[in-house]
């Protein structure tokens, strides 16, 4: 069957649409989305196709990813394909081997539709594994790996003024009650309860306004979650009765009168009162520390 190339004519449009299926989507996907579990892939304009990735992706997760790319065909139009991964965790050994085997399968017509490739890569582990990946997969057209959206857009030929605030868009169109996101910045302020705001949705990979916006949906604010994340970190490091309460107050960036007040706000008693109370319990069980609605 023939499938005839999208019209020249159709402009970039951040405003996509769902696609009704997989079928729908690969036959014209100008203009549209296709939302899987762990990805979103977009086609704003016939010269570019974005794919986003995020959280933890397992076997079953590459598989659904790799069917897509397999149902690609020369039809398709002639693109540039930017791949943001800065908001993927993690991904299996499994779920990689599927997605290189994806990739050789579909390299002779990839080649043909496909005019280069950037993936910008999470930081950390994450991000070692995305590099290594794709010098080691050779998908037939030239791909380079980056650090941030802007300078992959200007090496694909594309304004990064245009696409790149568009990417927390495409992000947000696949979680829109923003429950992964909220659930990603409470392990991201977990991890480091003195990050800005500004630095947790660059983390993200999300604009400080979408971050805000969802949270909102979420019934939270940043402040809120900065204050709880505060306090999770606090009460793991009062269970060590030799750290002085100041020590903790400033692990987590705050005065030690200002982090006894907030403390005793967000769970009914002072720091030293509630670790008297874990020690007490301590021979009978040690629970997971927990904030106290508030």
């Amino acid at each position: 069957m023939r499938h005839s190339r999208a019209p020249a004519r159709q402009r970039y449009n951040p405003r996509v649409r769902p696609a009704p299926s997989t079928a729908a989507f690969l036959r014209n996907p100008v203009g549209r989305y296709l939302r899987g579990r762990r990805f979103l892939m977009a086609f704003p304009s016939p010269r570019l196709q974005v794919v986003v990735g995020w959280g933890l992706v397992a076997r079953a997760d590459a598989e659904e990813l790799a069917a897509v790319l397999r149902g690609q065909h020369a039809g398709l139009p002639r693109h540039a394909s930017l791949t943001d991964l800065r908001a993927l965790v993690s991904i299996d050994a499994s779920g990689l081997a599927t997605l290189a085997d994806a990739i050789s399968a579909i390299a002779p017509v990839d080649a043909q539709i496909t005019r280069r490739a950037a993936v910008v890569r999470p930081p950390g582990t994450a991000g070692m594994a995305v590099a290594g990946f794709w010098q080691v997969v050779e998908p037939g057209y030239p791909t380079r790996v980056f650090t941030d959206a802007p300078a992959a857009l200007r090496w694909l030929g594309h304004p990064a003024r245009r696409v790149e605030p568009d990417l927390a868009a495409w992000t947000a169109l696949a979680d829109p009650n923003g429950s992964q996101l909220l659930d990603r910045v409470r392990d991201a302020l977990v991890d480091a309860p003195t990050c800005a705001l500004a630095d947790v949705a660059r983390a993200l990979a999300v604009s400080v306004r979408t971050l805000q916006r969802q949270l909102r949906i979420g019934g939270t604010s940043f402040r809120r979650e900065v204050e709880v994340a505060r306090i999770r970190v606090a009460q793991q490091l009062l269970d060590d009765p030799e750290r002085p309460i100041k020590s903790v107050a400033a692990r987590v960036g705050m005065s030690q009168a200002a982090f006894s007040t907030c403390f005793r706000r967000m769970t009914g008693v002072a720091p030293t009162t509630w670790r008297a109370q874990r020690a007490a319990q301590a021979p009978r069980s040690r629970r997971a520390p927990t904030v106290a609605a508030g």
